[in-house]
């Protein structure tokens, strides 16, 4: 999520899993940016079988003993790779992704409350070759002494009204 890659890992890793009919969601945190920038980052997945979609929210939570006092912004990202048969178009709203699989006339919503979305090129890898890709990028902000959070929804576009009337 963060610039700098990380250094030495991390020294603590949590996860857990919890279902209920029609549903499953995982709770994953880590600190491996804790000494950097005084922040722990923690993701929570949501599957929702009933209504086709995959709820998401990544979160950076101030660790510091300096709470309210350290007003430093910190830049962050978040990105989706895509798969190299996955076209992805942003929306005018400058929220919504539309994301089409090869032969899926519908395809997906990726929508997000990140400060900026972008499109931008990646790779993937497969049988040992390197393919051209996309991925998508949502940017953002958090305060050194408070922290931030992104969410984001990706759901089937085959029953949903164009939210942005999306875009190349």
């Amino acid at each position: 999520m963060l610039g700098p890659r990380l250094v030495g890992g991390c020294g603590l890793v949590e996860t857990q899993r919890r279902e209920a009919p029609g549903a499953v969601w995982l709770e994953t945190a880590h600190d491996g940016w804790a000494r950097t920038f005084g922040l722990r980052h923690e993701r929570r997945l949501y599957l929702d079988e009933a209504k086709d979609e995959v709820r998401g929210e990544d979160r950076l939570t101030a660790l510091n003993a300096a709470k309210g006092q350290d007003r430093r912004f910190i830049p962050f990202t978040v990105r989706f790779h895509l798969h190299p048969e996955v076209s992805a178009l942003i929306a005018r709203d400058r929220k919504s992704v539309l994301l089409k699989p090869e032969g899926d006339e519908a395809g997906w919503w990726l929508r997000n409350d990140a400060l900026d979305v972008a499109l931008e090129p990646s790779f993937y890898c497969q049988d040992g070759e390197l393919r051209r890709s996309q991925q998508i990028v949502l940017r953002g902000q958090a305060r050194a002494d408070a922290g931030a959070r992104v969410r984001w929804k990706l759901s089937s576009a085959a029953a949903q009204v164009d939210p942005g009337k999306a875009q190349a």
